[in-house]
């Protein structure tokens, strides 16, 4: 009998795992599936399609029925000539940003598991508030007084800065070159 109920009490915490889990997924899945270090622009484009943009430095904006996807690529590796920070090839994502324009995703939806995000003041718009995970690189711009999601950035997480960033590895600061 003590075996059964141990069984039934896994299943239970497993099956509540799980949920959280998936709650989490449904919340922020749409904005995680461009990958930082390992998407590349063509991956990007497989999601988004051609920029009707040019890249300016690096940086590209793509834009969808539901706002704008802004995506930092490398400019190559450590070896690189100009302004080396991450250790990945060129055309590898190294930030993306997203700017809801048509029906932006609620709040609550994105911070399903809101006791991993700290929140402080955004910049210096009044009002604008940023609930951020440095742990996974999440950050959320939220309009207090419109009540509505303004701008999700992706960024590398703690364990990539120290996995990939350049001075890390090389333990020098990046110097530009004249």
């Amino acid at each position: 009998m003590k075996a059964i109920r141990q069984c039934v009490l896994v299943a239970l915490i497993l099956s509540s795992f799980s949920v959280a889990v998936a709650q989490e997924g449904k919340g922020l899945q749409e904005w995680l599936r461009i990958k930082l270090f390992k998407s590349t622009r063509s991956d990007v484009e497989r999601l988004y399609g051609s920029s009707s943009d040019n890249p300016v430095h690096h940086f590209v904006r793509y834009k969808n029925s539901r706002g704008s996807i802004y995506v930092a690529y490398s400019k190559g590796g450590c070896e690189a000539a100009e302004s080396p920070m991450w250790d990945v090839p060129e055309w590898t994502v190294i930030e993306v940003g997203y700017t809801p324009t048509k029906n932006p995703p609620a709040l609550t939806e994105l911070l399903v598991n809101r006791k991993r995000f700290k929140v402080r003041q955004a910049g210096d718009v009044i009002g604008h508030v940023e609930y951020y995970d440095e742990e996974h690189g999440i950050s959320i711009v939220y309009d207090k007084d419109e009540r509505e999601v303004r701008n999700i950035t992706i960024k590398p997480t703690l364990k990539d800065q120290q996995r990939y960033d350049c001075s890390v590895k090389t333990n020098t600061k990046y110097r530009p070159r004249n």
